[in-house]
């Protein structure tokens, strides 16, 4: 698959992206998209043998490594992840889980010792994680997935978790940073759940410290948790899919809209009066996201499971039949009820502004047409010409159109 290259020219009316081989990165990411676990890992040894500080690259090898049954061999991993972050709950836990008399754990308090022991606990207390059936929504912003994931959610044996990497967050000043010891303590910090705010029992402080020291089986301890026979998820962009689950265990629903559209919703995030030069840079870079993400979804993502594809604005304009197809393509029990309200579960993250507009109507479902995009004419023949972009959607909507199509 190729990408786009940088976004340079300046007549709105030039194509504008060019495609450009893959880096060495998005080959890792396309590799564990399609769950080719030789390849991942050789990429994974390759940028570690540059760069033996590159955290991003030995979690995923270590995550990868003890999902498909290799643990012992992730334990070299964890032991550099540790040495280089020894407050890191993840590396010390699978260390000190393997041989809790490992000299390097010495460094550790008895504090922190105590949570390493509290997370086993808990982590024992669940048990062997059973089959479950997980629809993972996959998409960029504001793509329609926080509706679209509360709503499934009411529906009978399915639970909705909402963005589940948000469970091993906590706030930090003015953003987030993942769980550590010493952040393990401050329950209040942690990322409320959306019905019950902080102190949730189901989503309790004992069962996040669980996820955080330890992703396996990620979303199939989450869906027993919330009692479901069927998990939604929301979690959307496709690095967070492969962290969670390097397997890929789901049927992925991937939601879209229209660019103008997208560009739109993402416009309306932005601050008001800047620059024309501002909001181009914003759109470059808005660009690159869209189409990276979904080629990626289109010709990269390999789940176990099916692959759906759903345009936001085609639902929003009459959502009785898409609904319907979306629930029958991914074996889930279609009720029209979910199209005028939904049932508040235990979840996470999500649109605060849907969540907003849910709790304000007593989680009545209100279902209207999108407005036009209305995007200013420069930056709408920017998207109109620009070929991959219009390449890329036109087969996004190959994919949709197949969605009212008989089984």
């Amino acid at each position: 698959m190729l990408v786009p290259a940088a976004i340079t020219a300046r007549n709105p009316t030039e194509t504008v992206t060019q495609p450009q081989k893959l880096s060495n990165r998005a080959q890792w990411l396309k590799a564990r998209a399609a769950r080719d676990f030789a390849t991942s890992e050789t990429l994974a040894r390759g940028f570690l043998k540059k760069r033996p500080d590159d955290l991003a690259a030995a979690r995923g090898l270590a995550r990868d490594l003890v999902e498909t049954g290799r643990a012992e061999k992730a334990l070299e991993v964890w032991r550099s992840i540790f040495e280089q972050v020894p407050e890191d709950i993840e590396a010390s836990y699978h260390l000190w889980c393997a041989n809790p008399r490992d000299p390097r754990l010495a460094s550790l308090g008895a504090g922190q010792i105590a949570i390493l022991e509290r997370a086993r606990r808990f982590r024992l207390s669940e048990g062997e994680s059973r089959p479950i059936h997980h629809v993972a929504i996959c998409g960029i912003s504001y793509c329609g997935s926080t509706l679209f994931d509360r709503m499934l959610g009411g529906l009978p044996g399915v639970a909705s978790i909402g963005e589940s990497h948000w469970l091993i967050k906590r706030r930090h000043e003015r953003s987030f940073t993942t769980l550590s010891f010493e952040h393990y303590v401050d329950e209040e910090k942690l990322v409320p759940c959306s019905v019950c705010g902080d102190g949730c029992e189901v989503l309790s402080r004992d069962f996040r410290l669980g996820l955080a020291a330890d992703h396996t089986d990620w979303y199939q301890r989450i869906g027993a948790r919330l009692g479901a026979l069927h998990l939604i998820s929301a979690d959307k962009n496709l690095v967070k899919l492969v962290e969670n689950d390097p397997k890929l265990r789901f049927d992925a629903l991937v939601m879209f809209k229209s660019p103008d559209q997208a560009w739109r919703s993402k416009l309306n995030k932005l601050p008001e009066g800047e620059s024309a030069d501002f909001y181009r840079a914003e759109l470059d870079k808005f660009i690159q996201t869209w189409l990276g993400s979904y080629r990626h979804f289109l010709f990269d993502l390999k789940p176990t499971g099916k692959t759906i594809f759903l345009n936001f604005d085609a639902f929003a304009e009459n959502p009785a039949p898409y609904a319907e197809a979306v629930c029958r393509k991914l074996g889930l029990p279609y009720s029209p009820e979910i199209l005028t309200r939904t049932i508040p579960g235990h979840a996470v993250g999500g649109n605060r502004g849907s969540m907003a507009n849910l709790r304000e109507l007593d989680y009545s479902v209100k279902i209207r047409p999108l407005a036009p995009a209305d995007l200013p004419q420069r930056q709408h023949a920017f998207i109109e010409g620009n070929e991959l972009v219009q390449d890329t959607y036109r087969e996004l909507m190959a994919r949709h159109d197949m969605l009212l199509a008989g089984d």
